[in-house]
């Protein structure tokens, strides 16, 4: 089985889980764990690609999943000290803070990937994960990590502003990563649309660091479902896309929801909070009518 639904009473619960349910039901295999902050697991995936998960649960970053890209382990060592690690302490990719005890769970996989996404309070989404991209043309490597923080202060609309950011998306003021990219060795930001080594991902758009998810044109707004597709600026071109994931509109739904097209079933959330308008509100936390779909593999 590749999907799982159900509720965690803490973080290092729904850290347990999702270990679990990628030994269990994805095929991964266990390097180790550590115990030094944040707390963390490794594994590899069925490719051989490697990742680590992590938690706090004090400090200024309790309650957030850390993810990140691996080359190898190293028992006993922290998540930044790992070969090859894409983790840099507060710069990294990470998912929250999340609310403890949860609304609901939702983990998505496959050999390769695995994507996780989080209602904490009732309709309030978090999404994060790790996978190999779905690669456009022959490149080595190509596993990513991302995920989700929203701390915006009183500019709650400003969904990627100050360096908090949306899985895949492309745009960020500040120098921290809230997605990282390996491509022929060398570790990419996701949250960056400049330099030589940067990333970015269409829909998203590249333009305004403050209003994504503003899309890049009224089509995307009509389509049910539209793919994730990410650019490298160090290879000039489109790589890849990950795996059963995809951007989708919410307007006819009204936030969350499941559909079901052909043979495939799809769910639906929130990129942080529904809105029925397109323009988000800064005054109130909301991602306007857009959201993430992961289609489920059993």
């Amino acid at each position: 089985m590749a999907f799982e639904t159900g509720v965690a009473t803490s973080i290092s619960d729904l850290w347990t889980k999702l270990r679990t349910f990628a030994i269990n039901s994805l095929g991964w295999t266990l390097l180790g764990n550590t115990g030094t902050a944040p707390i963390s697991t490794y594994l590899t995936s069925v490719s051989g690609k490697k990742f680590g998960f992590g938690y706090y649960d004090t400090t200024s970053l309790a309650n957030t999943i850390h993810t990140c890209t691996v080359t190898g382990y190293t028992d006993g060592v922290a998540m930044s000290a790992q070969p090859g690690t894409s983790y840099a302490g507060t710069k990294s990719t990470r998912t929250g803070a999340i609310t403890f005890p949860l609304t609901a769970y939702w983990f998505f996989g496959g050999p390769d990937y695995l994507h996780f996404v989080v209602e904490d309070v009732p309709g309030e989404f978090w999404h994060g994960g790790v996978g190999v991209l779905d690669k456009t043309h022959a490149f080595t490597d190509g596993d990513y990590s991302t995920g989700t923080t929203w701390d915006m202060g009183s500019n709650l609309g400003q969904v990627v502003s100050t360096g908090h950011n949306l899985p895949f998306s492309p745009s960020c003021q500040s120098a921290a990563t809230i997605g990282t990219l390996r491509v022929n060795g060398t570790i990419t930001s996701m949250s960056s649309n400049t330099g030589t080594n940067s990333t970015g991902s269409l829909p998203f758009a590249v333009t305004s660091p403050y209003y994504p998810p503003y899309l890049y044109n009224d089509f995307v707004g009509r389509t049910l479902l539209f793919p994730i597709y990410v650019y490298s600026h160090l290879l000039r071109c489109i790589i890849g896309v990950p795996f059963n994931m995809a951007t989708c509109g919410l307007k006819y739904f009204g936030g969350k929801g499941v559909v079901v097209l052909g043979a495939d079933t799809w769910y639906l959330f929130p990129f942080r909070k529904y809105r029925d308008a397109d323009n988000p509100s800064t005054a109130v936390m909301n991602s306007g009518p857009y959201g993430f779909a992961y289609r489920r593999v059993n």
